[in-house]
């Protein structure tokens, strides 16, 4: 099983091409996410594309109650099963009270 991350990858791009060059050999996807839902609902559109994904990890991280409200939009899922929003994008927007109401944290 490999664990590509789209965020370390280099996008949905270069992810999809790691997915598919692993299919050429019969290796299944696990895509790596561990962060909040905007890194979930990316890596359930990976899964849906790519023909060699075995299973989705959902890190507990994605059911604190901070990480949960962070967008308008929750990707949970129900009775063991995602649904993959049809919306543009990725399906999921930024909550803006959370983000404004966040700490800052500025990196030189």
């Amino acid at each position: 099983v490999l664990q590509p991350d789209i965020g370390l990858c280099g996008g949905f791009t270069e992810t999809k091409k790691v997915c598919d060059y692993a299919d050429i050999f019969d290796i299944r996807i696990q895509a790596h996410v561990c962060g909040g839902p905007v890194a979930t609902a990316a890596s359930l559109h990976l899964e849906t594309a790519i023909p060699n994904f075995l299973i989705h990890e959902h890190h507990t991280y994605a059911i604190k109650k901070w990480n949960r409200e962070l967008c308008l939009q929750d990707p949970q899922p129900k009775n063991g099963i995602f649904r993959v929003s049809e919306e543009p994008g990725l399906g999921i927007e930024l909550n803006d009270e959370v983000v404004i109401g966040s700490s800052r944290v500025e990196i030189n």
